[in-house]
């Protein structure tokens, strides 16, 4: 029978994914990396190196740990519910009873992706996500509301949510916005990694090779870069070598996209990302 805060396709809860299902979830430490990639399209055959991104090895926590969607609600049966539609995508549910729980609950250096309930008591949706902002909690939201309206989605929308359900929702358009969520998570923190690895890289430049960088950066040449800074040839090629090495390029190209990757910010390095794993 379909449930009422989900609408008519509630196939979910029928059978083997009952809501008790919620309370049992062995399956949310086995096969991570198969999940993650799954909720990334990441099945098949793996794709040759595109452009060295690959060189820049995400860490290990950020690929394996088990997403986490939080569920914000005061009404205990909604909490179970929608964890049982978390538990039914093979990720682990984490109930709030008030964003003050949430707050206390979260670990924002994992994975995962928040349902808000829009009104609740004590700390309201809006000032949660104002709240989460300010503290660098940078989950991806899905606000619900019982009782949604236009200028109330607006607001959500520009308080930072990704998207606005009125309830009822149906499962599969839930199911695609937590999904969505995920993905948006694990691929940020991704590009923050990469980013990090390449500004940790250029950090351990010595100041003549950062000076080297910088004028490969603007298209020098070897002989021209020893002329402008009074050095010989084989000075500024041992440097550039040095450079090379340390950022872990194949070729000058590769070099340069790695020094305009680490200085983009995140949503422009976002938007350069290379398809593959």
């Amino acid at each position: 029978m379909a449930l009422p805060f989900l609408g008519a396709d509630s196939s979910c809860f029928q059978g083997r994914h009952s809501a008790s299902a919620y309370y049992t979830i062995a399956a949310c430490t086995q096969k991570r990396k198969s999940r993650i990639n799954g909720l990334l399209g990441g099945h098949g055959p793996r794709r040759q190196p595109v452009n060295g991104y690959e060189k820049i090895k995400p860490e290990l926590h950020v690929i394996e740990s088990e997403p986490k969607v939080y569920i914000i609600d005061d009404d205990p049966a909604m909490r179970q519910l929608l964890g049982a539609v978390v538990a039914s995508m093979q990720l682990c549910p984490q109930p709030c009873a008030s964003a003050d729980e949430f707050l206390e609950l979260c670990t924002p250096s994992e994975p995962g992706c928040v349902l808000l309930d829009v009104r609740m008591p004590g700390m309201r949706s809006l000032e949660l996500l104002d709240l989460m902002r300010r503290q660098g909690i940078a989950f991806p939201v899905i606000v619900l509301s019982a009782q949604a309206n236009v200028p109330r989605a607006v607001r959500a929308m520009r308080a930072g949510a990704i998207n606005f359900f009125e309830k009822p929702i149906r499962e599969q358009e839930l199911v695609e916005a937590i999904r969505e969520g995920v993905h948006r998570d694990v691929q940020h923190r991704r590009v923050l990694t990469r980013k990090r690895c390449l500004q940790r890289r250029i950090a351990k430049l010595k100041p003549g090779e950062r000076t080297v960088l910088n004028c490969l950066l603007r298209g020098k040449a070897n002989k021209d870069i020893a002329a402008e800074l009074g050095l010989s040839l084989r000075t500024i090629e041992v440097r550039r070598a040095k450079v090379m090495d340390t950022m872990q390029a194949d070729s000058l190209a590769q070099l340069v996209r790695f020094a305009l990757y680490a200085s983009l910010p995140d949503r422009e390095a976002q938007a350069l990302e290379p398809e593959g794993p």
